[in-house]
């Protein structure tokens, strides 16, 4: 309790990624059309799931955490039918 009332102060920490994931697409992007021409694009249907396989390689734990990404688990590829 405190001098003001009846109630408590809570502070919040909000805590970030360390890495900027639309800054790392961005690169991604340019480095595809570098490698394999300018036909290359990630599709904006594809970025969350590039999102997802970042935050994996990069194992950032706050990101694969929003995901429910265990790091600690490898990844099953299965190809579209």
């Amino acid at each position: 309790m405190t001098e003001q009332g009846d109630y408590t102060q809570t502070q919040i920490k909000t805590i970030q990624s360390l890495y900027n994931y639309p800054e790392i697409l961005l690169w991604l992007q340019k480095k595809g059309k570098q490698t394999f021409g300018e036909h290359f694009k990630i599709f904006e249907e594809d970025k969350p799931l590039v999102h997802k396989l970042l935050s994996y390689f990069l194992r950032d734990e706050l990101e694969a955490q929003k995901w429910h990404i265990d790091l600690e688990k490898g990844i099953f590829y299965s190809p579209a039918q």
